[in-house]
């Protein structure tokens, strides 16, 4: 990775990586959800591009431990059991289910790598775009008024939850992903002006 910046930014400013995904883009809300990251008070954005993400790109950004995909796995699996559903396969199975549907979800058509910046960027980008699950987003987020899944079908179905808007959970993710889609992004650059 040569992304480069030294000491890090001299403030709390961060940097935060979000994805609108293809059916954001299909419905035509890509400039909606422009407006809503925008209005964060002193966020800018410092670089965007639409991308057509291979599998084999997005099977590195979307790396999971095998703690996330017991985690999810059982999740599908609560869910089979309280609707009296046969399990086909044990937790982990069902975890892979899940991260491979992320994939694929991914990789369905393009979609718009934003990258913010400003103070405590990845905290307040990750309360404006809500919950994962749509359902219990919060009144306002990006996920509730973007998103048409539910938690609840996706994983009785064993697949991800299709959020048309993601973000970085954390700044040091936020330069993980920033570095899988951009090698050799000088940051450094993007934040002097």
């Amino acid at each position: 990775m040569k992304q480069k910046l030294e000491n890090g930014p001299k403030s709390a400013n961060e940097f935060c990586l979000v994805i609108l995904r293809n059916d954001l883009i299909k419905n035509g809300r890509v400039p909606d959800a422009f407006k809503d990251l925008l209005s964060l008070k002193g966020i800018k954005m410092v670089h965007g591009e639409m991308i057509m993400p291979t599998r084999s790109l997005m099977e590195k950004f979307c790396h999971k431990d095998d703690t996330w995909l017991i985690a999810a796995g059982q999740k599908t699996v609560n869910i089979l059991r309280a609707t009296q559903q046969p399990l086909k396969k044990d937790v982990l199975e069902y975890g892979y289910d899940i991260l491979r549907s992320i994939i694929d979800y991914n990789t369905e058509g393009v979609f718009w790598a934003l990258l913010l910046f400003g103070p405590d960027a990845c905290a307040r980008i990750n309360k404006l775009v809500g919950d994962i699950n749509p359902e219990q987003a919060g009144y306002g987020s990006m996920r509730a008024k973007y998103s048409s899944d539910s938690g609840y079908k996706a994983f009785k179905e064993a697949r991800a939850i299709r959020n048309c808007v993601d973000c970085s959970e954390s700044p040091s993710n936020s330069l993980f992903q920033v570095g899988l889609l951009w090698p050799g992004l000088n940051l450094n650059n993007l934040v002097s002006s």
